[in-house]
């Protein structure tokens, strides 16, 4: 008899070195390393084609080969496999997935898929590997367990911009502008290709599994060892430094404080705080890759570790052609002391980020005394400031930074008194003035 297990073993190394093909996005390859592995483990299991006493090993090696068939599109072959491994007697777990893949090629054959449609599915199983996978559910049960469509898109662009902020600094970091012919280009480059792909979807509640795939980032300006290196790197540390985290701990908070600055946090962070401040209208908790349980459930951020993570510094977004400073604009509190001075030229977009204590209204003799300073965003974009507060459901905008706080705390002031006057309140009312019964109180 043939060394069954060197056989497999070699067939398992060739398997190895075309996964790394299929992440190198190299199918030639991966096909021609994918045949070589399947006739090596056919080998393995024909050697075993009449001893029925050798499970669970016999079967092991034919659901092998018709896995490495059916992955290079070869239908009749992968079926005869399992037909070959279920003649005999497979453990309940090996027959269940024999089963499955032949399921699987049934499907194949009625969605007419090609063998590299099989392929491009091989590619996304093997980087889900190495995904996140996240569940969003909504703090209230107004819609059962359903999802509203923007929790779900307002998520997936924090958690992309963070991703692309984290990159670009890790980037700024690690390699100076002595290192490239054309440094901004080579950021530009490594920024645009800094993307979180979709590799699994749940739909009771909504979960999803993200991962990058960094092997393909950047390719024109760096084949380094060093930067190699550094890629591969990058998607985990993103995950250690932002997902996995305990955001809220104080030792966590001096280590990220030694590491970054002021605005290379405020970048990496802020969106990420957005879906997890106590305001955001859904929770975020890491999922095993079945979405069956709960791994971890993301904390709401505390105002110790919002102001650390997401210091309060104006973040400006422009573009490329923007970037020549034209204009001065004095940014003033209410009593009309300085806050921050910003120049730019034809400025696109830009946030700020202020705190309401108490609200004198003297226009409607009200006022309100927050528990807690409450935080609420500003945005420039347009030649308008605008304040959209979805807690408490409110919406202003004006052209005069110095007038957009007054007309959003009218604005409350006038909510509250409407809504906490009004005995017919629809659900959405309703959970806004409960809202801000629990946040302010009112004399």
């Amino acid at each position: 008899m043939k060394d069954i297990k060197n056989i497999h073993g070699r067939a398992m190394e060739l398997m190895r070195i075309a996964n790394q093909n299929l992440i190198d996005r190299n199918k030639e390859a991966y096909y021609e390393n994918t045949k070589a592995a399947l006739e090596l483990e056919e080998e393995a299991a024909f050697e075993l084609f009449a001893d029925f006493d050798s499970e669970p090993t016999r079967s092991v090696l034919f659901r092998s080969a018709a896995n490495l068939a059916y992955n290079l599109g070869e239908h009749g072959r992968a079926e005869k496999l399992i037909y070959q491994a279920l003649s005999g007697s497979p453990y309940a777990e090996i027959k269940a997935e024999l089963i499955g893949l032949k399921e699987k090629i049934e499907d194949s054959l009625v969605r007419e898929l090609s063998a590299n449609d099989i392929v491009e599915y091989s590619y996304i199983n093997v980087i889900k590997e190495n995904a996140v996978n996240l569940k969003i559910e909504p703090k209230t049960d107004k819609y059962s367990k359903a999802v509203v469509v923007d929790y779900i898109v307002d998520f997936l662009k924090n958690i992309q911009t963070s991703y692309k902020n984290f990159a670009e600094i890790l980037f700024r970091k690690n390699f100076g502008e002595d290192e490239y012919p054309n440094y901004e280009n080579a950021l530009t480059s490594f920024r645009k290709d800094s993307n979180l792909l979709m590799v699994n979807l749940n739909y009771q509640s909504f979960g999803i599994g993200l991962v990058a795939d960094t092997e393909i980032m950047n390719y024109k300006y760096d084949m380094s060892e060093k930067f190699v290196s550094f890629k591969k790197t990058l998607f985990d540390g993103f995950k250690n430094d932002v997902l996995f985290a305990d955001l809220n701990s104080e030792k966590f908070h001096q280590q990220i404080a030694e590491r970054f600055d002021d605005e290379e946090r405020t970048k990496i962070y802020s969106t990420i705080i957005n879906s997890l401040e106590s305001k955001s209208d859904y929770k975020i908790s890491i999922s095993d890759q079945d979405f069956k349980f709960k791994v971890r459930e993301l904390p709401t951020i505390n105002k110790k570790a919002q102001s650390i993570l997401k210091p309060k510094v104006v973040r400006v977004n422009e573009t490329e052609s923007e970037l020549v400073i034209k204009k001065t604009m004095e940014l003033t509190d209410v009593d009309g002391n300085k806050r921050a001075k910003l120049q730019t030229e034809y400025l696109s977009y830009a946030e700020f980020s202020i705190d309401i204590s108490d609200i004198d209204e003297k226009q409607q003799d009200t006022r309100i005394y927050f528990s807690d300073p409450y935080n609420i965003k500003i945005v420039f974009e347009g030649n308008r400031f605008s304040i959209n507060d979805s807690f408490f459901q409110i919406y202003v905008d004006s052209q005069d930074f110095k007038e957009i706080k007054k007309a959003y705390e009218l604005a409350l002031v006038r909510k509250y008194l409407t809504l906490s006057t009004n005995n017919d309140l629809s659900i959405d009312d309703q959970v806004v003035l409960e809202n801000m019964k629990k946040t302010f109180l009112v004399s």
